[in-house]
């Protein structure tokens, strides 16, 4: 028909070239059980080229869901908001593996989940008795003779005491709770 028109534009090809996504989280946070606290996790487009969406997850004890970041320019970044749940978890250390579904970067977050008040009676309580338990198996080997105090059964398990009771002594609940 006689109607033509061209028109030409410049693009780069990167063809050994993957996305790259750098996230950005705290090394660990502190929540108390029963509670929720949130974190900031960045997202940066850290390859040479657009990406058009970026989806970061979790599937764990503490956080199991999803955030996405889109239209992220070289070098871009967002900032987004991720709630850590501690109402059903149990006093103690958790690893937050969070993963990009198509880069394959990640990070992880150690979750510490700090005791209450009532956890903290508890512990202390259970750390009594296991106290208690040395006590009578100090009282034992002594009357029976043929165990030593240095035995690397007992001084496992007294180490063990120790080491919670100096736990406790350090408002860390939750590395005596084991």
């Amino acid at each position: 028909t006689g109607q033509t028109a061209v028109e030409s534009f410049d693009f780069e090809y990167f063809p050994d070239r993957d996305p790259s996504v750098n996230l950005g989280a705290p090394d660990s946070i502190e929540v108390t059980s029963g509670e929720s606290t949130e974190f900031t996790l960045s997202i940066e487009n850290g390859a040479p080229f657009f990406l058009n969406g970026v989806e970061v997850s979790g599937d764990g004890a503490v956080w199991n869901g999803t955030v996405t970041a889109t239209n992220l320019e070289e070098g871009d970044s967002v900032e987004k908001m991720v709630t850590v749940d501690a109402s059903g978890l149990d006093v103690g250390e958790y690893n937050l593996v969070m993963e990009t579904s198509d880069t394959g970067d990640s990070t992880t977050v150690n979750v510490v989940v700090r005791a209450t008040e009532s956890q903290k009676e508890s512990i202390e309580t259970d750390l009594q008795e296991w106290q208690d338990r040395r006590s009578e198996l100090e009282e034992n080997i002594s009357q029976i003779g043929t165990l030593e105090k240095g035995n690397e059964n007992v001084t496992q398990f007294t180490g063990k005491l120790d080491n919670a009771q100096s736990a406790i002594e350090n408002g860390n609940y939750y590395q005596a709770k084991s």
